[in-house]
């Protein structure tokens, strides 16, 4: 461990005059106490032993000191706990909370992997381990929900800048971001379930699918279809009868998934780009939203008049669609001026058949923006900083298991504070609790701080795990 001289700090006390003493041996300490819940929960759903099984380990064996599944293991609750930089195995390899979420006493078993065999881990990946891995982050979503009778599934589909600092393959400049970068796909699903009577319920949880690294020299919509081609037939294999919507901004409007969508019988609610020809179109609608917009009282000095949205739809046909699509457009008038705003849809449901209706279900998509923030600030997804593309690839789908994890934990939260919680939250409220850790012989003891405000929430999540049942 570390031999730093202790610091002294002056006294805090008005009453008393006892100097603060500060080293680093206070022994088997962890200051994250709540990695057990996330590691019970692991073993009960086997998340992390269904991407170690994706993954091929072309080590000689008599060499081999850590499994693939303890190497796994590691770097996922890593980038759970927050800990996205490999280098921070340096020390958490001998964090005992770490040592016994991985499968390893915390003090007689010998210390978890350093970040060199980390990284290894990272750049030794193929193209077929990235692809199987993908499609065991699928697999794991359709086990989850096998026992329900999905009747509708949304799929939304979000690009996101990734910035790049140094040497990595496929590092480009995008005018648009203003930065080098990548640019991730990122595919979310949320389901509407029937019950037994026939009725419908949309589940709460925007539940991540896959995530895609892509270089950002391309189209918004680059691989859209790939990753299409490879979601759909998986989801109607589980449930045949479900309808399929595709969910995404104008950067997804494209020909060639508008096409692929209406050959595979998958419905679609795109944002449409703005351009002469809808303006005119939405002239007559845009009249009236003026209108009504003028009608309106005059208005508290300091405070604008509430903007007027006014809807319509036609049909449209741009120079490279082969046949005329509907397009739903909000003539909306602010005091900033005119706002319009386009949709344009095929394949929907009877329920998403006016205007209205489209506009309210495509707003729904805005708390996907909610679900990145998750990745990106609590979980660092954005940590690309190997050389290899492969390797920054597998460090994304790690960073995606990692929020699966959680997503299945915040699941088990329901009726709980912790249940619509951003991950953020729960890791400070779940996670971030100070523990000591003692082993003998028959037992390992975790003593969690007495003065931890959450405790209800933690004993209700351990129990809600599968783990914490058996009283001693």
């Amino acid at each position: 461990m570390f031999s730093q001289p202790p610091l002294a700090f002056p006294a805090l006390s008005s009453t008393r005059a006892q100097p603060v003493v500060v080293d680093f041996s206070g022994g088997h300490l962890s200051s994250d106490g709540g990695l057990l819940l996330l590691a019970a929960l692991d073993r009960e759903v086997g998340l992390t032993e269904a991407v170690a099984g994706a993954l091929t380990d072309t080590r000689a064996p008599d060499l081999v000191t850590h499994s693939l599944l303890d190497l796994v293991r590691q770097r996922v609750y890593q980038l759970a706990s927050g800990y996205e930089d490999a280098n921070d195995a340096h020390t958490l390899r001998r964090d005992p909370l770490f040592k016994i979420a991985t499968g390893r006493a915390p003090v007689s078993e010998r210390d978890l992997a350093s970040q060199p065999t980390l990284s290894r881990l990272e750049n030794a990946v193929s193209r077929r381990d990235l692809l199987r891995l993908s499609l065991a982050l699928l697999d794991f979503f359709v086990r989850q929900h096998q026992g329900e009778r999905v009747v509708r599934l949304v799929l939304d589909l979000d690009a996101t800048e990734d910035p790049t600092h140094g040497q990595q393959e496929f590092n480009f400049y995008n005018h648009h971001y203003r930065s080098h970068c990548y640019l991730p796909l990122l595919a979310y699903a949320t389901l509407t379930v029937a019950d037994a009577e026939g009725g419908r319920q949309e589940l709460p949880e925007q539940e991540l699918l896959g995530a895609l690294l892509r270089r950002v020299d391309r189209d918004g919509a680059f691989r859209t279809t790939a990753v299409l081609r490879r979601l759909v037939p998986v989801l109607r294999a589980a449930w045949p009868e479900v309808e399929i919507i595709l969910r995404a901004d104008s950067g997804f409007c494209r020909p060639d998934v508008l096409t692929w969508c209406e050959q595979h019988g998958v419905g679609y609610l795109l944002g449409f780009a703005k351009n002469v020809a809808l303006v005119r179109r939405t002239e007559p609608w845009l009249a009236d939203a003026r209108q009504a917009f003028a009608a309106q009282p005059a208005p508290t000095p300091g405070v604008s008049r509430p903007a007027v949205q006014v809807l319509g739809e036609f049909l449209y046909q741009t120079q490279s669609w082969e046949h005329e699509r509907l397009v739903t457009c909000k003539a909306e008038v602010m005091a900033q001026g005119d706002n319009p705003r386009w949709l344009v849809s095929g394949r929907l449901p009877v329920e998403l058949q006016n205007p209205a209706a489209r506009q309210q279900f495509y707003r729904a998509r805005g708390d996907r923006e909610n679900r990145i923030k998750e990745l990106k600030n609590d979980l660092r997804a954005d940590k690309t900083s190997c050389h290899r593309f492969a390797a920054n690839q597998f460090r994304l789908l790690l960073t995606a298991v990692a929020y699966v994890l959680w997503q299945t934990l915040r699941k088990r939260l329901a009726g709980t504070e912790g249940a619509r919680a951003q991950v953020g939250s729960l890791q400070l409220k779940l996670l971030k609790v100070a523990v000591r850790v003692h082993e003998t012989q028959r037992r390992i003891y975790l003593q969690l701080a007495s003065g931890y405000p959450w405790q209800a929430l933690w004993v209700t999540c351990a129990t809600r795990v599968g783990g914490a049942l058996h009283r001693t």
